[in-house]
């Protein structure tokens, strides 16, 4: 055998139609695989980063708390007015009220909801929907995904390019 012979069998593999069944199938197989464990990944970074907001928010209503017990403890001017103003209904002999509202007298008197931070608005999670993603992550349709890239990759490997020179009804 010469080394064309050789040259033409190989370009003959090269072009062989099973290795387009058995890319085909690979690429099916390795979607139904990748798909899935990337949805699991979204759902959980989504996750993680609902739960780092809720603690964020949480950590801002404690430090706002802590100032507040801060402030407090130091006994600063401004608080105790405020707070001898509001809860005492008492104020300094060199102050006047700026206005006479009867709505003060019917309105809380707690320092609560001035310490507490804005709402906190947690994100939907955007999922992606592309016909293979719900094909491969619905339990049935891929349990059939499964099935036509095994089918692929075993039609790409049993078929064969026919060789140079060997006449077509050889091969069945």
């Amino acid at each position: 055998m010469s080394v064309t012979d050789h040259i033409e069998r190989a370009r003959g593999a090269f072009l062989d139609p099973g290795w387009l069944f058995l890319a085909a199938g690979l690429a099916l197989l390795g979607a139904v695989l990748i798909i899935p464990a990337q949805d699991d990944l979204r759902e959980a970074e989504f996750l993680r980063d609902r739960a780092l907001s809720i603690e964020a928010h949480r950590q801002a209503r404690l430090d706002r708390y802590q100032e507040y017990i801060d402030a407090l403890d130091r006994e600063e001017p401004s608080l105790v007015v405020a707070l001898a103003a509001t809860q005492l209904n008492e104020i300094p002999m060199d102050r006047v009220p700026l206005l006479e509202d009867e709505d003060l007298a019917t309105s809380s008197a707690s320092v609560f909801p001035a310490l507490e931070p804005p709402p906190l608005a947690l994100a939907e999670r955007n999922k992606v929907d592309s016909m293979l993603q719900r094909w491969s992550t619905d339990d049935r349709s891929r349990l059939w995904l499964i099935a036509g890239g095994a089918f692929c990759v075993l039609l790409g490997l049993i078929t064969r390019a026919p060789e140079p020179g060997e006449p077509e009804e050889a091969l069945e």
